[in-house]
C-alpha cells in the first residue's frame, strides 16, 4: 500500500510491488490474481479496521460523556496508525475503482447509521432526522480532515497538526451545537 499511497494507484505495476516485497511477480500472481485484488484486499482490510474503530470510539465517548470534537479529532488522529492505507483510501483511489467506491459507500452508511445513533444517545432532544444530517456533517468532516491530515495538505501546514486538530474540535462541536438547537 504504500507505493499506492506514493504514486496514483494506477501507476503502479504488479513487477513495483513484486520488487518492493523482495519477491518475484509470478509469485504475487500466484496469491492474486491481478492488481486491482491487491488493491481490493487492503482497502477491506482497513474499512473493517476502520468502521471498527469508530465504532469502538463512539461507543466509549458514549459512556465517557467525552464530548463529539474530541471523538472526531481522535478519529483523524488514528490515521496515522494506518496512514499509508488509509491515504489510499482517502486520497489517492478516489473514484477510480468502483469496487473501492463500494466499499466506501457502504462504509459512509453504515458510518452515518454510528454517528446519528450515537448523536441521538447523547443528545435525546435532537430528532433523529436531524441526528442523521448532523451524523453527515460529522463524517464529511472526518473524511475531509482525514484527507488534508493524511496528505499533509497546504491547510495542515498552516496549521500544524495541534491547531488542525483544534478546529476539527471546534468545527465539530460548532455543527453539533447549531443543528441541535
Amino acid at each position: 500500500m504504500l507505493l499506492m499511497a506514493s504514486r496514483q494507484p494506477d501507476e503502479v505495476t504488479v513487477a513495483d510491488i513484486a520488487a518492493t516485497a523482495d519477491m518475484t511477480s509470478a509469485a504475487i500472481y500466484y496469491h492474486f490474481p491481478s492488481k486491482d485484488e491487491i488493491l481490493r484486499e487492503g482497502m477491506e482490510i482497513f474499512v473493517t479496521a476502520f468502521t471498527d474503530h469508530v465504532t469502538s470510539t463512539l461507543d466509549q465517548s458514549r459512556s465517557s460523556g467525552e464530548p463529539v470534537g474530541e471523538v472526531v479529532s481522535k478519529l483523524v488522529l488514528w490515521m496515522d496508525n494506518w496512514r499509508p492505507v488509509a491515504t489510499v483510501y482517502f486520497a489517492t483511489s478516489s473514484a477510480q475503482y468502483s469496487t473501492i467506491e463500494v466499499m466506501r459507500r457502504r462504509a459512509r452508511a453504515l458510518l452515518v447509521s454510528k454517528f446519528r445513533s450515537y448523536l441521538c444517545d447523547v443528545h435525546p432532544h435532537v430528532a433523529s432526522a436531524d441526528a442523521a444530517v448532523m451524523a453527515v456533517g460529522l463524517l464529511s468532516l472526518l473524511e475531509t480532515s482525514s484527507t488534508s491530515w493524511l496528505r499533509q495538505d497546504a491547510d495542515w501546514m498552516n496549521l500544524g497538526p495541534r491547531r488542525f486538530l483544534g478546529v476539527v474540535t471546534e468545527v465539530s462541536e460548532t455543527l453539533v451545537r447549531a443543528s441541535s438547537r
